[in-house]
């Protein structure tokens, strides 16, 4: 343990109690990802709301706001099972990799209905299948990357803030020098 000390993020953490309170600053704090918050302060959206063409910063507060509380339920239910994450950068990690692995399942499923809504919107089907094409090359390929890079930094800045306000260090076990506190 003498050489992990010098390392930030590695020793081990425990809820901060009042546990609410805290959880629900953490995500407050995690949703508010300041490039989303300073994007939209400085240049406003167009028309408010959360649909398939409308501002993706709108839908990735969304997203935030629903992805947050359950990557803190995940990491949870995993340190109830003793299983993981016990330590500041174990929780950002995790946070990073359910970011990473959400927006791309977010990006395929936007893919599917983006295809699914040619079919249903053109009666040919020829120009169905070039615009599911279309469909599959823009949002399944080519903004694939930009999803998978928004979603690990707004993940990252979450599993930060969940760490930092959620968490606190766990205190040093205290050793007895005279055998009255001894573990039985």
């Amino acid at each position: 343990m003498s050489g992990r000390r010098g390392i930030p993020g590695l020793k081990p953490l425990i809820w901060r109690e009042p546990r609410g309170p805290w959880t629900l600053a953490a995500w407050l704090l995690a949703v508010a990802w300041p490039p989303l918050v300073i994007t939209l302060l400085l240049f406003p959206p167009q028309e408010l709301g959360v649909a398939l063409g409308s501002d993706w910063r709108l839908t990735a507060m969304v997203v935030g706001l629903i992805g947050v509380p359950f990557g803190i339920a995940l990491i949870d239910r995993e340190r109830r099972r003793g299983v993981a994450p016990l330590t500041r950068l174990g929780i950002v990690w995790r946070f990073v990799l359910f970011g990473a692995v959400g927006s791309v399942i977010g990006e395929l499923i936007l893919t599917l209905v983006m295809i699914v809504n040619r079919f249903i919107g053109i009666g040919d089907l020829l120009r169905a299948a070039s615009g599911a094409e279309t469909a599959v090359l823009l949002y399944g390929v080519g903004f694939l990357p930009f999803a998978m890079l928004v979603g690990a930094s707004y993940a990252a800045w979450a599993g930060l803030a969940v760490s930092l306000l959620a968490f606190t260090p766990k205190p040093e076990r205290v050793r007895s020098r005279l055998g009255l506190l001894d573990d039985e």
